[in-house]
């Protein structure tokens, strides 16, 4: 996934270098063309076991580390 700032919610292209990338590469098409964030691709029903299920795991953590990362740099570690 490729998230640009200042909006790092927003998918602007992906790459996949696996067998059968087809079907993440889809999924991430359609998020481009209807310009879904972070959050909506963590939300949706994600098929077990897919490789369009790793879609969904990777926004999860991502948007962990995101909010982790911002959660620290409103409150530093002294």
């Amino acid at each position: 996934m490729i998230l640009p700032p200042p909006r790092q919610d927003e998918f602007v292209g992906m790459h996949a270098l696996i067998e059968g990338a087809s079907a993440p590469i889809g999924e991430g098409a359609l998020v481009v063309r209807h310009g879904l964030t972070l959050e909506q691709l963590a939300q949706a029903i994600h098929p077990h076991p897919t490789l369009t299920e790793s879609m969904g795991v990777l926004a999860r953590q991502t948007l962990a580390r995101l909010q982790g990362l911002a959660m620290h740099a409103h409150h530093p570690v002294p």
